[in-house]
């Protein structure tokens, strides 16, 4: 089992452990019974560990681990088991990452987000909750050696204006979870956004939780209408030119900047102080390309490239989003298929994982 050490995570034998692999979304929108019907078989892992990861961060909605309030999902569950010993049988680590607690559905381009999470407390203690029923099925079992981290609350966004409320409810999990086993692992994200609505993307704001073992996380997708170009499901419908282009200019809090590995560096400077300056480890849990900026010279791979430079040079981990979709995976192709090597985008693998 990993711990936290100063800034980094450290394995039992006193390694430093840098934590590089993918996202798993496991179409955690579908239902249940669509979820638990993928990745019969561990090949997937056994072709993350092959191109060069050492984790997976596994996505999941509430629905998942609570049938119904307070109430377990058996075969959510059970399914998530399986998960869990393929990733082990690969030498994996896993994230478990809760993507969409109960009244907390406003990450995408929807006319009636949901955050009533924050209006409703028998909704905050069912996020409790169903941390509380993770850590206790696995507390003691061979399969809680392969959890690396509980990453509590995927993008945050708060109805008050500051995001007290998010500072709250993480503590009080945490504090519940850390009772319970005091060698768990806790991913924390900045608040995304306050007021019912996103943050601006210059904004980087994280919340410091009064615990031993918080790791504080970041996604990176600047910038956005790069990244995202065409992705509608978050209201962009436009192209979103190519990288780098030094006469494109972009904004950073310090100014404008050109379109190149300058800017993505300042991008990052704010998670890099956080490090700094209170001696906690940090992670890039998200980033990642739509499979536009690999197309027609938009120059997705010198992106990538150009980032996990940075990340290498700072000794940053990451999970890239995402392994299988047909959108922004390092396979193109939908999760209830097979993996196909001519669904495989190589060059991405390589360049993720360049040393």
């Amino acid at each position: 089992m990993l711990h936290v050490q100063g800034q980094h995570l450290v394995n039992t034998t006193g390694d430093v452990v840098r934590l590089r692999g993918f996202t798993l979304t496991a179409l955690y929108w579908e239902p249940t019974q669509v979820v638990t019907e993928l990745y019969p078989t561990d090949e997937p892992y056994r072709v993350m560990r092959e191109v060069g990861a050492n984790v997976v961060r596994l996505t999941f909605h509430a629905r998942l681990i609570e049938r119904e309030p307070f109430v377990e999902e058996t075969a959510g569950l059970e399914w998530l088991d399986r998960q869990l010993d393929f990733a082990q049988t690969n030498g994996l680590y896993v994230i478990l990452c809760l993507i969409l607690p109960p009244g907390a559905d406003w990450m995408d381009d929807r006319p009636e987000p949901d955050y009533s999470l924050w209006s409703d407390l028998s909704k905050q203690e069912r996020f409790r909750w169903i941390w509380r029923t993770l850590l206790t099925r696995y507390k003691g079992t061979t399969r809680d050696e392969a959890i690396a981290a509980f990453d509590l609350f995927n993008a945050p966004a708060t109805i008050d204006g500051t995001g007290e409320a998010y500072r709250q409810l993480l503590q009080t999990t945490v504090d519940e979870l850390y009772a319970l086993d005091s060698r768990r692992i806790f991913i924390v994200a900045p608040c995304y956004g306050t007021n019912g609505m996103k943050h601006d993307d210059l904004s980087r704001e994280w919340i410091l939780l009064d615990n031993p073992n918080v790791m504080y996380d970041l996604h990176f997708y600047d910038p956005f209408s790069y990244t995202h170009q065409y992705a509608e499901w978050v209201g962009v419908h436009e192209e979103g030119g190519v990288y780098p282009n030094r006469s494109l200019l972009e904004s950073t809090l310090e100014g404008d900047m050109p379109r190149d590995q300058s800017y993505l560096a300042r991008q990052l400077e704010p998670l890099l102080h956080l490090r700094v300056m209170h001696e906690v480890p940090i992670f890039i849990s998200e980033f990642g390309l739509i499979h536009h900026c690999f197309e027609d010279g938009r120059g997705g791979l010198a992106y990538v490239n150009d980032f996990i430079t940075l990340l290498n040079e700072e000794g940053i981990g990451f999970t890239y989003w995402d392994f299988q979709s047909t959108v922004m995976g390092l396979f193109r192709s939908d999760a209830r298929l097979s993996l196909m090597q001519s669904d495989l985008q190589p060059d991405l693998a390589l360049t993720l994982f360049k040393t």
